[in-house]
């Protein structure tokens, strides 16, 4: 946990029988901004779990896309990495996950506004068709289970269950 324990039990916000109970061996573990190491490491050890999930070949991250997984900060630490390494998966759907595939904030995208004008307009076609492929795809690697296909891709089950219906992929 993130959380002072200790401080918590001195504050009466958490049980001091529980405290001693699991503190035994208290361990420490630095956040991953401080282990930029343990990222490629802990990145093909979530593309094999996702893999085995699914029961599809394990993909494997491009220079570009390990550069990238290296430079961001992980706010979220290894449960962020986990996440982004499944979306990347499912969004890759083949074996080789590029930049592109990654959540846009670990590209350094996240922050960027769209371009102004026609453009926005012309691609918004691409935009349905690539949005629609990402949920079939999704829907694909967690073998139909709709919970984990919302979580690879990040939205809400009721959010994927609407796009689904607008889909036509009920």
């Amino acid at each position: 946990t993130t959380v002072d324990l200790a401080r918590a039990v001195e504050q009466g916000r958490f049980r001091t029988d529980l405290f001693y109970r699991i503190n035994v061996i208290p361990v420490r573990i630095p956040p991953l901004r401080d282990r930029a190491g343990d990222v490629p490491v802990l990145a093909d050890h979530f593309l094999h779990k996702v893999a085995g999930k699914s029961g599809s070949p394990v993909p494997r991250l491009s220079a570009a896309a390990l550069a990238a997984l290296a430079r961001y900060q992980w706010p979220g630490n290894v449960r962020e990495l986990e996440n982004a390494i499944e979306r990347a998966v499912v969004l890759a759907a083949g074996p080789l996950i590029e930049p592109a595939h990654l959540p846009p904030e670990v590209t350094g995208q996240g922050m960027r506004q769209p371009r102004q004008g026609t453009a926005q307009a012309e691609n918004s076609g691409s935009l349905k068709t690539n949005e629609r492929q990402a949920i079939i795809n999704a829907l694909q690697q967690s073998g139909g289970n709709k919970s984990q296909a919302a979580k690879a891709l990040g939205i809400h089950y009721t959010t994927l269950y609407r796009k689904m219906k607008h889909f036509g992929l009920e």
